[in-house]
């Protein structure tokens, strides 16, 4: 009982410093939201940020003010579109190329007592070396995202490695009698003498109730880092388990030196097995689970929370249970939204329309980043099935000036390369592609992927629109026998037309 009070105790105390929001930065994090935009830097605009830029060039700028310039600080961009140059103070800290996931920028050196001036150059035209190289949507630019500014005590989880959240959970084992949780982070001791600190992990239910807790104490050198694992079993878990029953836990990290607390970090978590069956197609918890559902596009109708929120409602509403993003992973209101309403999301990278026979190796490696941002941010999040690669890199026309003609066979090397990156970044997931092709090219036999889904026609732009699918045999992916379960016909429309294939594990 003494715990327990003390634990609200602490929950109290803090409700000031911290947003009790499951998505902690820092122990001190602000949101910056008013800044000032210039397309030329003669005139400035204040606007609101998230903000889209009504140019393909533009620089931001605001002012933040910091107390203790020797702490480690961060600003935390959620999206920033599409290359972006971060100045502080006059110096460059950050140069970032892609505008769909989110990234963080050590401010530590450049910041100084009271007044800081951040600036922001955004650069949405079209580059060959980054991904889209071409859309079926407007490339639009500027800071699309939240972001924040996290301000650490010497003794910190860092944001670097596992993403907004600084902390990732595993659950490599679902099972009645038993589920295994791995909890990783990074701990940054940036204090200049070796110190020994405590992590307390707590798991909560979502009444608040204590359902798990552990400390351990870990000696840190000077300026050092620590990976930090810790594994528990548990019995009796409440399982995610989609619209049925989309129960979250929260896995609550917090960081001591004696009695005094450095850092806390925050993220939901939901427990569900996945498998993809020859027979029996993909299955949640070991139920079969036909996807039917929805497409969510990104236009800048469809930003807001308040849209977000309808949206998703609305499909749920239809019945749907599934959420595909066709051109890129959306901001993480979605995901958080999908994982308490129970629906199954499917994220993809912007590698579109564009493998030229021209293509570059850094074009490439950019896919590659971001593939590994897009994981690392978004992995705690239940709704989360599975994760694409690419959508239609067969080509389209306007194309064909910026990379040369598609290359079916560059397209199934970076495919297996960037398949095998996202095994290493997250093995209990699905990996897979949207083609346009019915994979047609030459070559195509030996993809590398563990699903594909098939479009035929655009979807329409702008909205959610209903996603299709029908089963269709086909004998280019060497994966054997296709699974699936066909949306119902009469959930066609007269300008949505697509198909959904599943296909059990790459061989």
């Amino acid at each position: 009982m003494k715990r327990t009070f003390s634990f609200l105790l602490c929950l109290a105390l803090l409700a000031g410093v911290l947003p009790l929001r499951a998505q902690i930065r820092g122990f001190r994090q602000t949101e910056l939201r008013q800044w000032e935009f210039s397309q030329t830097g003669a005139s400035w605009d204040s606007v609101a940020v998230p903000h889209t830029m009504p140019a393909q060039t533009g620089t931001y700028r605001c002012t933040f003010t910091v107390r203790n310039p020797k702490a480690p600080a961060y600003l935390f961009f959620e999206r920033a579109a599409q290359t972006v140059t971060v100045k502080v103070n006059g110096d460059q800290v950050a140069y970032h190329q892609g505008g769909y996931t989110g990234f963080p920028v050590r401010i530590t050196d450049a910041i100084k007592d009271g007044e800081n001036l951040v600036e922001v150059e955004c650069d949405a035209s079209p580059d060959e070396e980054m991904a889209p190289v071409a859309a079926p949507f407007p490339l639009h630019g500027g800071l699309t995202g939240a972001i924040w500014l996290a301000q650490m005590e010497d003794v910190y989880f860092a944001p670097e490695v596992f993403g907004m959240y600084r902390v990732r959970c595993e659950t490599p084992e679902v099972t009645d009698k038993k589920v295994v949780t791995n909890i990783k982070a990074r701990i940054v001791n940036d204090s200049g003498r070796d110190v020994t600190v405590k992590i307390r992990m707590q798991m909560l239910d979502e009444e608040g109730r204590l359902a798990y807790q552990a400390d351990r104490k870990v000696d840190m050198v000077s300026y050092g880092e620590y990976d930090f694992e810790h594994d528990f079993v548990l019995a009796g878990i409440h399982r995610w388990d989609g619209l049925r029953d989309p129960f979250l836990y929260t896995i609550r990290m917090e960081l001591f030196q004696d009695r005094r607390i450095l850092d806390i970090a925050e993220t939901k978590i939901g427990y569900r097995s996945l498998e993809l069956d020859r027979e029996r197609g993909l299955l949640l918890n070991g139920r079969p689970c036909p996807l039917h559902g929805s497409i969510l596009e990104g236009g800048e109708e469809n930003g807001s929370e308040a849209s977000v929120r309808a949206a998703l409602a609305a499909a749920v509403a239809r019945g749907d249970n599934f959420v595909m993003m066709p051109y890129f992973p959306h901001g993480d209101f979605v995901f958080r939204q999908a994982d308490s309403l129970g629906l199954a999301v499917l994220p993809q990278t912007p590698w579109l329309n564009a493998c030229g026979s021209r293509a570059r190796q850094t074009y490439f490696n950019n896919i590659h980043t971001q593939l590994e941002e897009m994981v690392n941010n978004l992995y705690n999040h239940p709704s989360v099935l599975l994760w694409g690669m690419w959508n239609g890199v067969d080509g389209r026309t306007d194309t064909a000036d910026l990379q040369g003609a598609f290359d079916a066979e560059k397209a199934v090397e970076q495919t297996r390369r960037l398949y095998e990156l996202g095994k290493e970044l997250d093995p209990d997931r699905f990996f897979g592609v949207v083609d346009r092709s019915a994979l047609r090219p030459e070559g195509y036999a030996a993809l590398k992927t563990d699903f594909v889904v098939e479009a035929y026609d655009a979807l329409p732009q702008g909205g959610l629109s209903k996603a299709t699918a029908a089963l269709r045999a086909t004998a280019h992916v060497p994966v054997g026998a296709w699974i699936t379960r066909a949306v119902e016909a009469d959930r066609l429309t007269s300008d949505a037309r697509g198909l959904l294939l599943l296909a059990a594990g790459a061989e």
